[in-house]
């Protein structure tokens, strides 16, 4: 077997790797630009003094999980089983830092999916589960299946988020911090920088935010509709389902920016029914998520 050197590192930043590893990164995690904010940890494996693989991924905030997000090896190389040696040596390096569990999501439509996971099963990794949908799509395209004609109750109102003042942003932060108001994956502080404010809305009933739809901009032609969040006592699939449409349409009208995209969660069985029965059907392109898990034992 060739002689193949593997080193890991623990800190590759993202400019490094655009600058000299795009040919192996998969999938294209320098789309996500302003969301990294830190340095990967990760294991690259050279022949010769070329790099011929390379596997990266993100930790959380405690250092306990650690989540795969970019993993290739050139064709040339792959009958080597460097896949498999790349994935053992970053687990073995992630062990002796203390973290205790691997996280990797996958996308249906990839053309490695069948060996990555037989990699999965024979490293002894959780049978991977379906996690969520991506939906893309021309904000032409999305009239047809967020815009059938309801009508937002009495009471309640849109607002565009730049005009949500910073005192009204304070008593969300307040209230979340009170009772958990929100889960944290919807919170509207997240990635600030790159929120489109004059599309994303606040959602008023009586002139009190109770929900919210923030949408960020991540590409030059695509605005991500990131946090969707409507209070418990307000909140209905018809009450979500006008708050997105009123997004497309504030986007439609800034003539800016053409596609949009969102994600739909496996335990929204509803939403995932909705978009089943009305964005193919509509042009809207619709690829399946699966998540696998690892722990890491001592």
């Amino acid at each position: 077997m060739m002689d193949y050197k593997f080193q890991y590192s623990a800190a590759i930043s993202l400019k490094w790797i655009k600058d000299n590893m795009m040919g192996l990164v998969f999938p294209d995690i320098t789309k996500q630009g302003d969301r990294i904010q830190k340095n990967f940890k990760g294991v690259i494996v050279s022949k010769n003094n070329v790099p011929v693989g390379m596997i990266l991924g993100l930790s959380d905030m405690n250092l306990k999980d650690f989540r795969i997000m970019s993993f290739r090896v050139k064709p040339d190389h792959s009958n080597n089983k460097l896949g498999f040696r790349l994935l053992i040596a970053l687990e073995e390096n992630l062990k002796k830092e203390g973290f205790e569990r691997l996280e990797l999501q996958f996308r249906s439509h990839w053309k490695s999916l069948f060996v990555l996971e037989k990699l999965l099963k024979k490293t002894k990794w959780k049978q991977p589960e379906f996690n969520m949908k991506i939906c893309q799509s021309l904000v032409e395209q999305a009239f047809p299946v967020f815009h059938r004609g309801h009508q937002l109750p009495n009471d309640y109102t849109f607002t565009s988020w730049k005009l949500v003042s910073d005192q009204e942003k304070k008593d969300i932060k307040k209230q979340h911090d009170q009772n958990r108001w929100y889960p944290e994956e919807v919170s509207p502080f997240i990635l600030v920088d790159i929120i489109e404010p004059e599309v994303s809305l606040a959602l008023r009933y009586k002139g009190q935010i109770v929900g919210w739809l923030i949408i960020h901009q991540i590409s030059t032609e695509t605005l991500e509709y990131t946090s969707l969040f409507i209070d418990e006592a307000h909140r209905s699939f018809k009450m979500g389902h006008l708050l997105m449409g009123e997004g497309i349409l504030s986007q439609s009208n800034q003539n800016k920016f053409p596609k949009f995209l969102f994600t739909v969660k496996a335990t929204n069985r509803l939403m995932l029914k909705f978009i089943d029965r009305n964005g193919p059907s509509n042009g809207m392109v619709v690829t399946d998520i699966f998540k696998a898990e690892k722990k890491l034992l001592p």
